[in-house]
């Protein structure tokens, strides 16, 4: 029986897309092949954040047509999904690539099975994502088995002035903490060692949820709960959004990583305000103080 191949292009946020759509396919009675001969459907998880993210997924497609032109049948179909599909209001790439059989947008996910059963091609569903996978998501991890993403939201509402995310990728959507607890406790189960929490901010964790009460401070705080060991590295931390609690949380985590990813872009206080980073110079040093004490 043939079976989907994918390529997974971008960011450790767009793997674990991939590893869901992967999980959901099998669960659904698909194959998943690492070689693309085996294939049936070239399926393309792509990144459209920058001019060379772009680049490197017309590469990745231009491979996928030439793949589908080898076809012995005329079976072979090709899906393009992730963020380069949502880039813009109406997929500018569709008639550049008309070899392309489904275009799959971000609430096409939990959908892939039905829509590759189709014999007709598709285009992305929607240009404002509101999908958000959960601890119930079928997903097959294809890291390395000590170390797994974990996803605790998508989209973004900090619009900074240069950046496409929020048109890409839509609002800020949290899980809820009780999801990521259960997904963090069966990837731990499961071997997993290194838990890496990732989101376009992982700081602003639940502030779409104001009600739940819940932040990146009392999820860490569930986390660090867990039985096994494991520790905790995370990705994407935004200088506007660190608050004490936080800081204190980091400081008495048994399982949290004294390691920080927080791009802080600039120092001026004019670009600042232009770029739209929601924070002052000051703020920076007054959050890296913190940091160090």
């Amino acid at each position: 029986m043939s079976g989907v191949y994918f390529v997974s292009l971008g960011c450790p946020k767009n793997l674990v897309d991939t590893e869901v759509l992967a999980g959901i396919l099998l669960s659904s009675g698909r194959n998943i092949t690492f070689d693309a001969k085996e294939a049936d459907v070239y399926l393309i998880n792509t990144c459209a954040f920058l001019p060379s993210a772009r680049e490197e997924a017309f590469e990745e497609i231009r491979k996928a047509v030439n793949w589908k032109k080898r076809a012995k049948k005329q079976s072979r179909r090709i899906a393009v999904a992730g963020c380069l599909p949502q880039y813009g209001t109406d997929n500018p790439f569709k008639d550049k690539f008309s070899e392309v059989d489904f275009w799959l947008g971000g609430n096409d996910i939990p959908k892939i099975a039905e829509i590759l059963q189709n014999s007709e091609s598709s285009e992305a569903s929607s240009s404002n994502p509101v999908y958000l996978y959960d601890h119930n998501t079928p997903r097959l991890q294809l890291t390395v088995p000590h170390m797994a993403y974990l996803k605790i939201a998508d989209g973004c509402n900090n619009c900074c002035t240069y950046c496409a995310i929020p048109h890409i990728r839509g609002k800020l959507r949290t899980r809820t903490q009780q999801s990521v607890v259960a997904e963090a406790e069966n990837l731990i189960s499961n071997g997993v060692k290194e838990l890496v929490i990732v989101a376009q901010d992982v700081t602003v964790f639940g502030h779409d949820r104001p009600e739940s009460g819940e932040s990146l401070s009392t999820l860490l705080q569930e986390l660090d709960k867990l039985d096994g060991d494991f520790r905790i590295r995370l990705l994407y931390t935004h200088p506007a959004h660190y608050t004490d609690e936080l800081i204190e949380t980091l400081k008495n985590s048994k399982h949290v990583m004294h390691y920080l990813d927080m791009p802080l872009q600039h120092i001026s206080d004019r670009v600042l305000k232009a770029m739209n980073r929601h924070v002052t110079q000051a703020r920076v040093r007054e959050v890296i103080s913190g940091l160090r004490k």
